[in-house]
């Protein structure tokens, strides 16, 4: 992997279930680490849905491999929210990660 292509600066939030006073549980992101990046837009669209505009868009985000990434955790980027909705290690060699993810708005 090229590092020039890898020129946006990440943070990566994984969740952290903690009880409340009720016994409920509740999830908060705590900041897994920083990582360099390359951000690809896929496409967007909206779509009329039960009478309202949602929109979303898809993205492809390259980093190097590092362990326990999971689809749970999420990708901020310039105060923008990245949902992972697939986590790739190309070709199962352990030197990239290809993350297919959903912006959150």
């Amino acid at each position: 992997m090229r590092a020039g292509k890898l020129n946006k600066r990440v943070e990566l939030l994984e969740p952290t279930d903690t009880r409340d006073d009720y016994g409920g549980v509740d999830t908060t992101w705590a900041t897994w680490g920083w990582r360099w990046a390359s951000i690809e837009p896929l496409q967007g669209r909206e779509a009329f849905q039960a009478q309202t505009i949602s929109a979303s868009t898809t993205h492809k985000v390259t980093m190097r491999y590092f362990d326990g990434l999971t689809t749970k955790w999420r990708i901020v980027f310039n105060g923008r929210t990245f949902e992972i909705v697939s986590a790739i290690n190309t070709n199962e060699r352990g030197r990239e990660w290809v993350c297919m993810c959903a912006e959150a708005v």
